[in-house]
């Protein structure tokens, strides 16, 4: 069972130290020349990486933030504090914790659409940006 588990994953890294040149003109079941990191570095300069690790970041950081400090906050007083929709509350923030993120990407992206967030572009302005 290991093996059927790993060989995938063992595959794929395999394919990624080959050389394309290599994979293109003998395929994929045969053996290589040679095995190297270009492709690694080759991705790494070419999709620039670096700016859209900076564009995730920017997005990620401060939803991440928000989460636990409204969680938090919920969350104490829920546990803390007896009043009417206590319950209500903390069935509501469980249920949202429970759904799958497939399930609310189409919503997210519609309420996206919707705000005024789309026209701002990317970080970089002159890249990426959407046509206004």
């Amino acid at each position: 069972m290991v093996v059927l588990w790993l060989f995938p994953l063992l595959w794929a890294v395999y394919a990624s130290l080959r050389p394309v040149s290599d994979t293109i003109f003998n395929g994929y079941l045969s053996w290589p020349k040679s095995l190297g990191f270009s492709n690694y570095t080759n991705f790494w300069t070419q999709a620039d990486l670096p700016y859209f690790y900076l564009n995730t970041l920017v997005i990620v950081v401060p939803a991440v933030i928000f989460t636990l400090l409204l969680a938090s906050m919920v969350a104490f007083c829920c546990t803390q504090f007896s009043w009417r929709f206590n319950l209500v509350v903390l069935m509501l923030f469980t249920a949202g914790n429970l759904l799958p993120a497939q399930v609310i990407i189409v919503p997210l992206y519609w309420v996206y659409l919707h705000t005024p967030i789309p026209a701002l572009g990317s970080i970089d302005i002159g890249r990426f940006s959407r046509p206004r």
